[in-house]
């Protein structure tokens, strides 16, 4: 699994404001298929700062590397904490 972490719009523009106004930082996990196109497992969720989304796609990670290390314990799957 993957995360997409790019720009994109929050929501649509109010009256006065301009597209580059409501960009926020979003992040969405992903998996690559064998035809090389993108499965995306969830909605996008926006942060206003790149710090926060990236803190975000990082405790998701560590939280399913968890998860399928309790399911399927194995001795090549390594969970650093």
């Amino acid at each position: 699994m993957r995360w997409l972490v790019h720009r994109a719009p929050a929501r649509q523009p109010r009256f006065g404001e301009t597209p580059r106004d409501v960009l926020a930082w979003t992040v969405q996990p992903y998996v690559t298929l064998g035809d090389g196109s993108r499965q995306f497992l969830k909605q996008p969720v926006p942060f206003p700062r790149l710090a926060a989304a990236h803190a975000h796609a990082t405790a998701e990670a560590r939280r399913f590397a968890a998860a399928a290390e309790r399911n399927h314990p194995s001795p090549r799957l390594r969970v650093v904490a």
